[in-house]
């Protein structure tokens, strides 16, 4: 290892070290008082589906993550998407987010077989249909 690798990597260690050191020490009293409940932890989101919503409530969860393609259908007609659009909206626990954006395996984002025009019709159904469920994220 050369020498400029070397000090490159021992500041760098140095940083993450008393990087992570002072937040905890930033956060620790708020993060173990009793008396306190920190906005840190304020909501407890899971990721599962909305039949489940009401027993997850009862377990303490404060939101849901619903998956894209799952919840929002976007390669689905409005037709489709509207008795899961009332499911979102009656869940006992609002769905706050969505995951796996894009996973059909035929929309390629980069690369040679890169096909925008789909990606792209597929984002904005996904958008607003996402405004609709109310989620944020």
């Amino acid at each position: 290892m050369d020498r400029h690798k070397a000090l490159h990597t021992s500041t760098r260690r140095r940083f993450l070290r008393s990087g992570a050191l002072s937040t905890a020490a930033l956060l620790s009293p708020q993060l173990f008082a009793a008396e306190t409940k920190p906005a840190l932890f304020s909501a407890m989101g899971i990721f599962h589906s909305i039949a489940n919503a009401a027993e997850l409530k009862k377990l303490g969860a404060s939101f849901l993550t619903v998956g894209t393609s799952d919840l929002l259908a976007p390669d689905k007609p409005d037709e489709a998407f509207a008795p899961m659009l009332e499911k979102a909206l009656a869940s006992p626990l609002p769905v706050l987010a969505c995951n796996g954006f894009i996973r059909p395996a035929h929309l390629r984002c980069v690369g040679p077989d890169a096909n925008h025009d789909e990606v792209l019709a597929w984002a904005e159904i996904a958008f607003r249909r996402l405004a609709q469920v109310k989620a944020k994220f």
